[in-house]
């Protein structure tokens, strides 16, 4: 008997044994397993966003403070995300934005983090006004929305002609600035030729009007339309909806509309009237100035404006992925490193959009021809991005720098003229616009190209010098030619060259 309870007893902590080891070893496996589920989970994580940076850092990189021209190309060091970009902001889709989902940057923007994120020159007001457009969003919902008070910069398929992508895009601090004077909520509303978020999505201010609120905008501004085509616009008093054209009503109308909820505005200026955003941002706003032709100086506040463009662009916007793409492509196969290279510009069909048979072949090449040789004056010895709306201009340039000792031997002159037989469509003008998005695709590729440079030789209409505006150094600028006339290339400027 005592023999048969030793042997139970053994039996007993042989398998209490056995289970505790079956135990030990399951809860091994299962720690192991968890921590191999998360290592292959952060390298894959890490691995889509160094992939992911590498894709995007010729263009992010435009935000450096260093001369890159005395350091090596290296893409590692291109990763490092110099504009700090989250890779969720990035992400955000355009069907994300109409559908209200919040862009995450826009949401946790402050004061002190927007000159971390982005730039030290914008000024103290417009980084508060960010602040304050983000918690406007955060309270605006559709039951609330007409205690809130807008400012929307438009441009719709019922306006009339917008521009092109310098008008509508270069007044921007002057809407921020009645923005922020007036108290209103600054949204962008393109549906000419498309939605201004097939190209550019918001960055560190949300300027994309939600899905539920653009009926709403559509039935006020059709209802306005049928008002004004049967009542004079002195007749027309609807407290809910406002609509103004030109830089000069915009700023004449602010205290008139203080009690409108929604304003349009569409603002064509060939400075972006930086003039008048001078004196709104000094409160000294002067409308008899404004009848006296010989006192005004549509150029004063252009320094202003030169000062923070930079900055602003890259804090309002980022490409939109393909764009993305297709910059980090050409700047890639080209060498091109942001600030180490000069862009010259010939815009040949300003104005003749519609009848580009009107300019020779010759003028075309003798223009195309000077553009080049005044980029390579501004910076001698750096590469030169040369970006027309002419085809015959960019295959003159190529053949140009293929056969003239002076950039065979020297800088070499980058183009893209084999990829498409297409030449760069105006956003305004191009004849049946009603295409799709990717048509207009090299429009923008373009600008944030030569935005990239270090100097910009720009000739007539407003697409150079916004590129100037945009660029590292606007002060380095030289117009090569206005109307039939080409421009002494010796007047360019190297004082911040030093």
């Amino acid at each position: 008997m005592q023999n048969r309870r030793e042997n139970y007893r053994q039996h007993v902590l042989d398998n209490n044994g056995e289970r505790r080891r079956w135990m030990k070893n399951v809860s091994t496996f299962r720690f192991l397993s968890i921590n191999l589920m998360a290592a292959c989970a952060y390298l894959w994580t890490m691995s889509i966003r160094h992939s992911f940076l590498l894709q995007l850092s010729p263009y992010y990189n435009l935000h450096r403070r260093v001369a890159l021209e005395n350091q090596p190309y290296n893409h590692s060091d291109l990763a490092i995300t110099e504009w700090k970009l989250t890779i969720e902001s990035s992400l955000q889709t355009f069907e994300d934005l109409r559908t209200n989902t919040p862009v995450p940057t826009a949401a946790v923007v402050e004061p002190d983090q927007i000159d971390h994120l982005a730039t030290t020159n914008l000024p103290q007001w417009m980084k508060g006004y960010f602040t304050w457009h983000k918690s406007q969003l955060q309270l605006l919902n559709e039951t609330n929305w007409k205690q809130h008070k807008f400012l929307i910069l438009a441009c719709t398929k019922e306006d009339g002609e917008c521009g092109g992508l310098a008008d509508r895009l270069k007044p921007l601090p002057l809407i921020l600035a009645v923005a922020q004077k007036t108290n209103r909520i600054v949204f962008i509303r393109w549906t000419r030729p498309f939605p201004l978020e097939e190209f550019l999505l918001p960055l560190h201010l949300n300027w994309s009007i939600p899905e539920w609120l653009s009926p709403q905008l559509q039935n006020l501004s059709d209802s306005f339309a049928q008002q004004e085509s049967v009542h004079d616009e002195a007749e027309i008093s609807d407290p809910s909806y406002e609509k103004t054209k030109g830089s000069k009503n915009m700023v004449r109308s602010m205290r008139k509309f203080r009690r409108v909820v929604v304003w349009e505005v569409r603002v064509q200026d060939i400075f972006g009237g930086c003039s008048l955003y001078e004196q709104v941002v000094t409160n000294s706003v002067n409308l008899a100035q404004w009848k006296n032709r010989s006192a005004w100086n549509p150029m004063s506040g252009w320094h202003l404006y030169k000062e923070m463009y930079h900055d602003l662009f890259r804090t309002l916007f980022v490409p939109t992925p393909p764009i993305q793409r297709l910059i980090h492509q050409r700047m890639t196969s080209a060498n091109l490193i942001p600030g180490n290279y000069t862009t010259a510009h010939y815009r040949a069909f300003y104005a003749i959009e519609n009848q580009k048979h009107t300019k020779t072949k010759g003028t075309l090449r003798r223009f195309a021809r000077h553009a080049v040789d005044c980029a390579a004056a501004l910076r001698p010895g750096v590469p030169i991005y040369f970006a027309s709306d002419s085809k015959v201009a960019i295959d003159t340039v190529r053949e140009y720098a293929s056969n003239n000792a002076e950039y065979t031997n020297g800088p070499s002159v980058i183009t893209f003229a084999n990829e498409s037989e297409k030449e760069a469509l105006h956003l305004d003008k191009a004849p049946g616009w009603k295409t799709q998005p990717s048509d207009y695709y090299a429009t923008f590729v373009d600008i944030l190209i030569m935005s990239n440079a270090s100097c910009i030789s720009y000739g007539q209409g407003g697409f150079g010098l916004f590129a100037a505006l945009m660029s590292r150094n606007a002060n380095c600028t030289l117009q090569h030619s206005r109307k039939k006339k080409l421009l002494n290339c010796t007047k360019a400027r190297f004082s911040d060259l030093k």
